[in-house]
């Protein structure tokens, strides 16, 4: 429908920009919102968090620099782990829907937690 309730959040995950094309024709009064975080601790966090994933590519034995290495150069789609690609979504959704954008270092504020 292309009416939404007021005072209520959607949470959305958009993969292309048929998707982001869609929304904008749906739902025309929404403002989106889209989060963003320090690609940096991206790129960190995601060698922790895809470890087991990411002993399939690098090896088992790859230590922690050569784990962030391959996740700072994947540019691989369909890998869960590839920054570069999320931060590639995020710029054309920028683009094509003008969104407010949030840090989330901002959210989480300067101690964290």
């Amino acid at each position: 429908p292309s009416t939404y309730p007021k005072n209520r959040f959607n949470f959305m995950h958009f993969s292309d920009q048929f998707e982001l094309k869609m929304y904008k024709k749906l739902f025309p009064g929404v403002v989106p919102i889209l989060e963003l975080r320090d690609p940096r601790d991206v790129c960190v966090s995601s060698v922790f968090y895809f470890k087991k994933l990411l002993d399939q590519f690098c090896g088992p034995d790859a230590d922690f620099n050569e784990r962030l290495s391959y996740t700072i150069q994947c540019q691989e789609r369909t890998l869960n782990f590839c920054p570069l690609f999320f931060f590639k979504g995020a710029l054309e959704m920028i683009e094509m829907i003008n969104p407010v954008i949030l840090r989330f270092e901002d959210l989480i504020g300067p101690q964290g937690g």
